[in-house]
């Protein structure tokens, strides 16, 4: 058992960079940092760096 007293445990998702993303939507990477920035992709500014997790991502993208 975990400590959170899960009984599985989730790995760590690596975060994708602003150019992965772009590359995913077919977009360059600063529109997909300018949409991030409004708040219409999910993401995740730390260090003077966007970050997405691409299980957000994909919740956005299948709108759940």
């Amino acid at each position: 058992m975990q400590a959170n007293g899960s009984d599985c445990a989730t790995p760590l998702e690596r975060p994708l960079t602003s150019i992965e993303v772009g590359v995913l939507l077919g977009r360059n990477r600063k529109t997909v940092e300018r949409h991030a920035k409004r708040g219409d992709i999910p993401g995740h500014f730390r260090l003077n760096r966007w970050y997405f997790l691409r299980s957000e991502l994909d919740k956005w993208l299948t709108g759940d």
